[in-house]
């Protein structure tokens, strides 16, 4: 007669419990994480359209401004029919309406940038000046934050500006601040997305995509290639514009020549540890309109 086995002689795998609970440990974890990871964006999010909403508050005084030459008094009579005063260039007394509230919100704020992105959210940001490290972690409101904010180079000056400017930002995984900039690693991407604006707290500025470029971030600061070069010679600019030649993922077709005024954005690129993604622009000159450059940008290409 076959004899059947106690339910109670069934012995548990006593794994089972320990197993049960670091599943459900790491499912709390991950519902956490996906938590934080949206609430964040939302907040950065939410920071930066209330900042812009307070800019545009004030758009129609600052086409107002722009519009009505700055007044200018005449300069002071030299003493003497061979010596010449010659003023030195000192900061306006008034900024652009548009960044009237914001700067009292933050004194180191120095302007905005905005890239009309087709397809995507366009970057519509603001830009703040101190040293070169303490935006990497702190908002526009100086409260610690991963994100960080856009920051125009410590040695940058923006009155009057450097020929060569340059932006710094993170390239969030969420997708804020500078992540959507490296969608300008394709040629294709920059043909259709040529122009962006910098705004400084005293003028305006349309700028031309010139080339973009990814190496890693020691070489950028090299005797060959030296990112941080703000004013140009004929002699320098042309060994910079070859270095960015020779290290481009493209150059479009608008060019550059030792005149122009350069503006470089930089973020992080991921594709290796401590790579760089850039971004060099160049400021429209007199008389030069975006037509213009959409025609040259879609024409043949270095």
């Amino acid at each position: 007669m076959t004899k059947k086995k106690s339910s109670a002689g069934v012995k548990r795998n006593p794994l089972f419990i320990p197993l049960i609970l670091l599943s459900a440990l790491v499912m709390v974890l991950s519902i956490s994480y996906i938590i934080n990871y949206y609430h964040f964006k939302l907040e950065t999010q939410r920071s930066n359209e209330e900042l812009n909403r307070l800019y545009q508050q004030h758009e129609k005084d600052l086409a107002e401004a722009l519009s009505t030459p700055a007044p200018t008094g005449p300069l002071p009579e030299s003493p003497d029919s061979d010596t010449l005063i010659i003023p030195y260039p000192t900061h306006p007394a008034q900024i652009l309406p548009g960044f009237e509230e914001l700067k009292k919100l933050n004194s180191d704020l120095v302007g905005r940038l905005h890239i009309p992105l087709k397809t995507v959210t366009p970057i519509e940001l603001f830009v703040v000046q101190k040293d070169n490290e303490y935006y990497l972690t702190h908002d526009f409101y100086n409260n610690e934050s991963k994100a960080g904010t856009l920051f125009l180079d410590q040695a940058n000056e923006i009155y009057p500006q450097d020929q060569h400017m340059i932006i710094y930002g993170h390239n969030m995984k969420n997708g804020t601040m500078f992540a959507r900039l490296t969608r300008f690693h394709a040629l294709e991407y920059a043909k259709n997305n040529p122009i962006l604006y910098f705004d400084t707290l005293y003028e305006k500025g349309t700028y031309a995509v010139l080339a973009a470029m990814q190496l890693p971030a020691n070489d950028m600061l090299t005797d060959g290639f030296n990112l941080r070069t703000f004013v140009f010679g004929d002699v320098s600019f042309n060994a910079f514009m070859y270095a960015v030649s020779q290290n481009a993922l493209y150059i479009t077709n608008v060019g550059a020549n030792p005149d122009d005024q350069l503006l470089s954005l930089v973020t992080c690129s991921y594709n290796e540890d401590d790579e760089r993604f850039l971004l060099i622009t160049r400021r429209l000159r007199e008389g030069e309109t975006e037509d213009d450059i959409i025609a040259l940008i879609n024409g043949n290409q270095s």
